[in-house]
């Protein structure tokens, strides 16, 4: 089987869907392609349709296996001593390429058919699939050594020198420079798999080394597979996590104090379920910094992270009513209704 219809046929098998456009581009890079050039031409690709790094390992391992028997088969044939009565080498040539004509555009038509059916049943996939493991990214740019604009700092313009942006030890960018500015509208132009999305996401979540801290940076995926009942509102508001936790802290505030107003211990409860959310979310943070920092801020990163352990540790081991205070309890309530409403 060629190489390109195996491709496609993995495609389908591992439920990966990629745009027509794409696998249009790509059906032209097969012809000059060996199969060893496989996966450093192609990845990008698949993990900018969100496959998970699990994933793709086993996509191009299947694809060496089928490669590898395909080798094969030339040598089994000839292996063969039965006698055969063999066709015009015209002949025999005509019906091989009408063949391969034939299969290759119907693997290619039936699987983005696949493709397309895949995209509307989320339910057909496995457990493995529901939950992705992510690839290997690592994204850095140049920081000053002597002064912290690249962490604090109240411009919200974007201008990072020396970005480097790679995928599972594959470069994306490498000595690009960044700059946005504030107001500006851009769009980002350039063939599938370059990076695009992976650099959105990256600015997005954090990653990208040398974002200000109080940029805030929204990205809504375009290749997830989306509900058809969830408005624009929903989709905008479930990318920007610090809303949802305002949302979700305000919910539950709402249906404490709903409940009975008297019941000042549910209600301390409920303080004390958003206090222990929010120390989970700052250890989260810290160890992300922590992973990603080296040197100095690296150091004082780690102790940060020691510091929100031993915070997350104490107020575990204590109770609601250990915790919570008629004076804190109103604080609490007053901020979260107070940012609720912006």
């Amino acid at each position: 089987m060629p190489l390109a219809d195996t491709f496609i046929a993995k495609l389908s098998e591992f439920h990966i869907t990629l745009e027509d456009e794409t696998l249009e581009y790509l059906s032209g890079m097969f012809d000059d392609m060996q199969l060893n050039d496989l996966r450093e031409s192609t990845e990008t690709f698949l993990v900018d349709a969100n496959a998970s790094s699990r994933t793709i390992d086993a996509f191009y391992e299947s694809i060496l296996k089928a490669g590898a028997v395909h080798d094969l088969e030339p040598e089994q044939e000839d292996s063969s001593r039965k006698p055969k009565k063999l066709e015009k080498p015209q002949q025999q040539a005509a019906k091989i390429s009408e063949i391969s004509s034939k299969s290759g555009e119907t693997s290619r038509k039936s699987a983005a058919r696949r493709g397309r059916r895949s995209k509307k049943s989320e339910g057909q996939r496995t457990p493995s699939q529901d939950e992705p493991e992510e690839a290997n990214i690592i994204a850095i740019s140049q920081q000053s050594r002597f002064h912290l604009e690249t962490l604090e700092t109240m411009n919200t313009e974007i201008d990072l020198r020396d970005v480097q942006l790679s995928v599972n030890q594959v470069d994306l960018l490498v000595d690009a420079k960044l700059k946005l500015k504030a107001g500006t509208r851009y769009g980002l132009v350039g063939q599938n798999g370059v990076g695009k999305t992976v650099l959105m996401k990256c600015m997005a979540d954090g990653t990208l080394i040398g974002l200000p801290k109080n940029v805030h940076i929204l990205h809504i995926a375009q290749l997830q597979i989306q509900n058809e009942n969830t408005s624009v509102l929903e989709e905008v508001l479930s990318a920007d996590q610090r809303s949802m936790t305002i949302l979700r802290e305000g919910k539950m505030l709402q249906e404490a104090q709903g409940q009975n107003l008297e019941d000042t211990e549910g209600l301390y409860q409920t303080i004390y379920q958003i206090l222990v959310s929010r120390a989970r979310d700052r250890l989260d943070e810290a160890n992300k910094l922590a992973i990603r920092r080296s040197g100095t801020r690296g150091h004082d990163a780690r102790q940060e992270l020691i510091k929100q352990e031993q915070a997350m540790a104490d107020i575990l081991a204590k109770t609601s009513a250990e915790v919570v205070t008629q004076e804190n309890a109103n604080e609490i309530v007053a901020e979260v209704f107070e940012r609720l409403a912006l």
